[in-house]
């Protein structure tokens, strides 16, 4: 009897198992279909697998199933290994999430999980299943109260901190970081390691949706842009956004207390009296003048890691804007919402980090120890001219490996925020030596491809860092 009860025993557990995955996988694979691009599904056509909402609802109903002279509740037997799998592919998304970078991973990641909490919305109307929030919060490792820290936020901050931010390129145009041609920065540490996939369900349900869903994903990995900042929005917690925020503003103001201010000490001195001098020459001749005198500059170590550290900055400082611009977790305030819906809570994160770094920072650049305007200008020393000798090095095309190409757009933005938080950037443009050049010059475009080439490169380049200006 005893034998026969474990034998009756297992196999109604491997029914309550089979019933189960197969709800979880039919349901899973209905809810990649619904969330499918349109092309994509017209091209699978036929391929796409049939499911159907029979078995759940038949298993749903079963409250009181009589075997043997017991009588057993099917659908709460159903509902613990619901649980158990949707906990079992949660954790198995934020451990595949930790071992992708960022540019590869949010977008996916943010797939996968849009699949996961529809299946879950489904399945919840007919089964008892855990709270989707609860749920979240328990393998994302968010439950305290006292903090935002989060897998999720850590995984997302070490990889901006540690290879988005300093080994790409940002184009205005695009609005989209893409990998640098030459790694400036090395990662400290690895990812974590590649987990093995339980079981395919785990991703789109099928293996006949999984391959296909996974190569559309593949189109948003070699870049990082708004997409993929919208994606992150939809399961970073607008605490998490702020606990991000924070972050940027500390790495922001370690730079501007180390390898810039180092810089700026080195350089200052020398960069001030060559902008003065180059005043006193005609329009026409100041670009010769300045190629001769800062061309040696560029290869310098701590020039290079100004313009690093001024790249850095400019990054944070446009993630920042994406993250202001993102539609869905905008720090509004409801008074404001309403005056004006369009324009409330706009940059609120920008403004706030100008705000906390723009007294410390003034300090700490304060070289004097005095701060006397009459000295250092309003704002402590005097950063324009240095930062002019480092835009024309910027838009200067002579060198190997030359910075604009490996640096992006980031500079300028990141020299302008320099400029903004010293409280110097007002009416910048109009004395820049490199922006008179080019406002000042009265030969056509055209004429200066045949006539000078490098001058025609440097005045584009310099219009391109115009726009920077102006969008930051």
């Amino acid at each position: 009897f005893h034998e026969l009860q474990a034998e009756l025993n297992l196999a109604f557990d491997q029914l309550v198992f089979k019933a189960a995955e197969s709800i979880f996988k039919s349901c899973k694979v209905k809810a990649a279909i619904r969330t499918m691009d349109n092309d994509l599904m017209l091209k699978l056509g036929s391929k796409l697998p049939v499911c159907s909402d029979r078995l759940s609802e038949f298993f749903a109903l079963q409250r009181h199933f009589a075997l043997f002279g017991r009588s057993i509740d099917f659908n709460r037997l159903v509902t613990v290994r619901l649980n158990k799998l949707f906990r079992e592919n949660l954790e198995y998304l934020i451990e595949r999430f930790e071992a992708q970078d960022v540019r590869s991973g949010a977008f996916e990641f943010s797939s996968l999980l849009h699949v996961l909490q529809t299946a879950h919305v489904d399945l919840a109307r007919r089964y008892g299943l855990d709270a989707w929030g609860d749920l979240f919060r328990e393998l994302n490792e968010a439950v305290a109260v006292a903090s935002f820290s989060s897998r999720l936020l850590f995984a997302f901050g070490d990889e901006i901190v540690q290879d988005l931010v300093p080994n790409s390129l940002y184009n205005p145009a695009t609005q989209r970081f893409i990998p640098s041609r030459i790694v400036l920065y090395e990662r400290p540490h690895g990812r974590a390691a590649w987990p093995v996939l339980p079981n395919p369900m785990f991703l789109y349900g099928a293996k006949e949706i999984n391959e296909p869903m996974r190569e559309w994903a593949k189109l948003h990995a070699m870049f990082f842009g708004w997409q993929h900042v919208r994606c992150l929005h939809s399961f970073l917690a607008l605490g998490e956004v702020v606990a991000l925020a924070n972050m940027f503003r500390v790495q922001i103001a370690d730079l501007l207390a180390g390898s810039l201010r180092t810089g700026f000490k080195k350089h200052a001195a020398s960069f001030a009296n060559l902008v003065a001098e180059s005043e006193g020459v005609a329009v026409g001749r100041r670009y010769a003048v300045l190629q001769a005198h800062l061309g040696p500059c560029a290869t310098e170590p701590a020039v290079k890691e100004m313009f690093q550290a001024l790249r850095v900055v400019g990054n944070y400082v446009v993630l920042l804007d994406m993250f202001d611009d993102a539609d869905q977790f905008l720090l509004t305030d409801a008074a404001a919402a309403e005056a004006s819906p369009a324009k409330a809570g706009h940059r609120t994160l920008l403004a706030s980090l100008v705000r906390s770094l723009s007294a410390d920072c003034r300090a700490a650049w304060d070289l004097d120890g005095a701060g006397d305007s009459a000295k250092a200008g309003a704002g402590g020393p005097d950063f324009r001219s240095t930062w002019s000798c480092l835009l024309f090095l910027f838009c200067e095309s002579s060198q190997p490996d030359h910075v604009f190409d490996v640096m992006g757009q980031g500079v300028p933005i990141g020299g302008y925020a320099v400029l903004r938080v010293l409280d110097q950037h007002l009416d910048y443009t109009n004395e820049d030596p490199s922006f008179r050049i080019e406002a000042n010059n009265a030969v056509e475009m055209g004429d200066l491809e045949e006539s000078d080439p490098a001058l025609h490169n440097f005045l584009s380049k310099v219009a391109a860092a115009r726009r920077a200006f102006r969008d930051a």
